[in-house]
């Protein structure tokens, strides 16, 4: 939403937030499209987005329809499963490195 503030002259923005058995969607679309928001446009922004969506397994569409730009991410269900196991799997460990021995509520 700070990016639609900061990178456009809209007069509304919507974000729509999408999870269902297929995975989660991410859109973001309003209706301040500047000439630099075409999705050729030279810059780090879409292109960093694209990058940590990828590193992730998600993907990122982005279009220019006249005024309304619209900007969406999203990443599948099995991705999803996978990323949550690796975080559980990471916050165990950091729970049983950080356990303090002599505290008797500490995981076993």
């Amino acid at each position: 939403a700070t990016n639609v503030l900061r990178h456009s002259q809209a007069s509304t923005a919507r974000i729509a937030l999408t999870v269902d058995a297929s995975g989660a969607r991410v859109i973001v679309s309003n209706d301040g499209a500047r000439e630099n928001d075409r999705p050729d446009a030279s810059g780090s922004g879409l292109a960093g987005l694209a990058e940590r969506l990828a590193d992730i397994g998600g993907t990122l569409d982005h279009r220019l329809d006249g005024d309304r730009f619209t900007l969406t991410a999203q990443v599948d269900a099995a991705q999803l499963a996978r990323l949550a196991s690796a975080t559980a799997s990471e916050e165990t460990l950091q729970a049983v490195t950080d356990a303090d021995p002599t505290d008797d509520r500490s995981p076993a």
